[in-house]
Parts: structure tokens; C-alpha cells; sequence
């Protein structure tokens, strides 16, 4: 049987350093090299399998403490190691201390050393990944016992968890998303129904009107649910992501790559179910999301809207009552808050219902409402 060998990821300016660090690692590792740290923090976010960020100190890009400190929030479990001949060692004590680095060798080391140093933080990494691998068994053991409470409790709410993490499974196989992490999000996104009551829980999953009051029992909810969130290890990922989700920030910059992806898995899973729930056909749907401008990446609401096996589409907006224009066109069935149909999905915005309108802005009808909107029309458009 082959092990495969840990993976480790030397930086420095200069070539003639890196060349001689793979003379002495590259048999015992898969050694990549780079003398960009902006290009090691690349690889760092797409390649969660480094075992080993072996860095020098001083480079002209970006320093070497810059480096470890950005890599330790994008590959946590890598472990980081610093090479200089500079010996700047209130900087590297402040490091050290922080966590930033695991341990500081001197130019010129000795082969030996060197070697000696790596493999104790490969074997460190390995360790790290063995304790991961628990936490695991031990969280899926747990988010087992949650369904099973949510089953008999919440069976609608178990239902959709189903449907949404088959769906998002799915789309994140083509993403190469974890998958444990995707239902493991889709889960704990749906506990706030279990300490909701029962007719806010209903409403929600058929996304209805919520009056400011069911509002505030929904954060409430997720209130109590976080710190026991917070206590669970293993969870950090899975915090991030809805955080994301949560304030829709999707598309926030900042946000480590895994945990952006995972969040647009998981969020777009969601919406897409919760507008089919709705009433809403395949292609309705997505150009509705479509139409959420700056909620999700355009790139990946395309890759979604494929995997959805829908096309270009129609243009779709969500717009409050007092946005509507005529030249819009109804995509979904309007609705009093009474229960009564007041316009049918389909028809045009007409000049006497704009005028009628006035008479319904004070929260008679549920909004937004979704339309279909002209290109020619510069103003909804913009």
C-alpha cells in the first residue's frame, strides 16, 4: 500500500534558494515552490492538502511575516515555518507568540536541520488531521441526532433540509465543495425552526409575509443558537459560510474562498427551494435570483442557473410596490394579506392599477413582488 506524501510549499525571492531547498525535501515531499507570496496565498486558498508553508523573511513583494500571518486564516491546519539569515528577532518573537509561526531557522541551515524541521511539521500537520477526522465523526454523530429531533418535531422542516442537501450535494460536486461541510450548513441553517413556533416555522418554509414581531422571534432564535454553535469545534467553517448567508454578503471579498463557495452552495440551494416551494416554475425561479443584483457572484449564479439546465432567460426583478412601472409585467400571482388574488401572474402593470396601488402601500400586500421588467426600461433596469 502507497501513503501519499504531505505536500509542502517553500517561498522565497530568490530561485537559487528555492532550488537548493527541493534538492534536500523534493524525495520525501511533493514540493511546489514559488517566489511570489501573493501567488502562495493563491495556491493556499484553492489547495487545502499543504502540509508545510516553509517562508523566507525578507521579500520585496511582501514580507515573510505578512505571509504566515494571511496563510494562518486561509489554510489554518498547514503548518508554517520561517527561513532568514535577517535576524529580526522582536519580529519573529511577536510571530511566534501570536501563532503565526511554529518555528524560526536560521540561514544558513544545515541539510540536516532543515530536514529534521519539516518533517516534525508534516508530522505536526498529521496529527492535526487525525484530530479533524474525530471531530468530524464526532459532529456527524451529532447533526445524525438533530435530524432525527427535527423529524419528529419539524417534519416539514426535515423535508427541506432533504431536498436542499440533495440539490446542493449536487451542484457542489461539480464546485468540488466538501460535501460534509455542504450538509452539515444546510442542517444547522434549518434548527431555528425547532425553537420557533410552529405557525412562523410554516410561514417561513412557505415563504410568506412576516409581520416585524415573527421577525424578531426568528433573531431571537438564531441568538440562542449561537453560542452553542460557538462551542462546538470543527464549526469554524461552517460559522462563516452563515454568517454569509445570513446577511447576505455572499458576495463579501474578504471572505476565504472555501467558505464564499460553501455559502453560495448552501445559499443558493436555499433560495432556488424556497422560490419553488412558492409556486415558482425551474425558470421563474432562477431569473429571479438572476435578478437579486450583487447577492450572488455572476459567475457562479451561471454555473447554478446551468446546473439547473436553464438558459439566458427573461430579466426578473424584486421590487417594492412604489417601484412599480407600467410596461412591467406580474411573474407571480399578487395576493391581499386577507388570502385574496388581487392580479394574476402574467398580466401587465396598468395605469388604474398604479392608482389603486395607494391604497394598498400600507402593508396590505406582502412585497416585494417579483416582475418581469422591459430592457428598455432604463430606470428598473439600472
Amino acid at each position: 500500500m502507497t501513503v501519499d506524501r504531505p505536500r509542502i510549499l517553500c517561498v522565497d525571492d530568490e530561485s537559487r534558494v528555492l532550488e537548493g531547498l527541493a534538492l534536500h525535501l523534493r524525495r520525501q515531499y511533493i514540493f511546489e515552490s514559488t517566489t511570489d507570496p501573493n501567488d502562495a496565498l493563491r495556491r493556499l486558498a484553492s489547495q487545502a492538502s499543504y502540509a508545510v508553508l516553509l517562508s523566507d523573511l525578507r521579500m520585496p513583494r511582501m514580507s515573510g511575516l505578512d505571509l504566515v500571518r494571511q496563510a494562518r486564516v486561509l489554510a489554518p491546519s498547514t503548518s508554517r515555518l520561517m527561513l532568514s539569515g535577517d535576524a529580526d528577532r522582536e519580529s519573529l518573537l511577536s510571530a511566534i507568540n501570536e501563532g503565526a509561526v511554529e518555528r524560526f531557522l536560521v540561514k544558513p541551515c544545515r541539510p540536516d536541520q532543515l530536514i529534521a524541521a519539516v518533517a516534525d511539521a508534516a508530522k505536526s500537520w498529521q496529527s492535526v488531521g487525525a484530530v479533524r477526522e474525530r471531530e468530524e465523526q464526532t459532529i456527524e454523530a451529532l447533526l445524525q441526532l438533530l435530524r432525527e429531533v427535527m423529524g419528529r418535531i419539524r417534519p416539514s422542516a426535515a423535508a427541506r433540509v432533504k431536498r436542499v442537501q440533495a440539490m446542493a450535494s449536487e451542484f457542489a460536486r461539480e464546485l468540488d465543495v466538501d460535501l460534509f461541510d455542504v450538509r452539515s450548513t444546510v442542517l444547522v441553517s434549518q434548527l431555528g425552526g425547532l425553537v420557533l413556533p410552529p405557525d412562523v416555522s410554516a410561514k417561513i418554509a412557505a415563504g410568506m409575509h412576516l409581520e416585524r414581531s415573527e421577525r424578531t422571534q426568528i433573531e431571537q432564535a438564531e441568538a440562542f443558537l449561537r453560542p452553542i454553535m460557538n462551542r462546538v469545534n470543527g464549526f469554524d467553517t461552517l460559522r462563516r459560510a452563515l454568517n454569509l448567508i445570513e446577511h447576505d454578503r455572499l458576495t463579501l471579498r474578504t471572505a476565504r474562498e472555501d467558505v464564499r463557495l460553501l455559502a453560495h452552495v448552501v445559499g443558493m440551494s436555499l433560495d432556488f427551494d424556497l422560490l419553488i416551494t412558492t409556486g415558482c416554475s425551474t425558470s421563474l425561479a432562477i431569473d429571479t435570483m438572476r435578478g437579486r443584483r450583487g447577492k450572488y457572484d455572476p459567475t457562479l449564479m451561471g454555473q447554478f442557473a446551468a446546473f439547473r439546465s436553464v438558459g439566458p432567460g427573461a430579466t426578473v426583478r424584486e421590487l417594492p410596490l412604489i417601484a412599480l412601472r407600467t410596461g412591467m409585467v406580474f411573474a407571480q400571482d399578487v395576493y391581499l394579506k386577507t388570502g385574496m388574488k388581487l392580479v394574476q401572474a402574467g398580466q401587465p402593470v396598468t395605469p388604474s392599477f398604479l392608482q389603486r396601488s395607494h391604497n394598498f402601500s400600507n402593508g396590505r400586500i406582502p412585497e416585494p413582488l417579483r416582475m418581469y421588467i422591459e430592457v428598455q426600461d432604463p430606470e428598473a433596469a439600472a
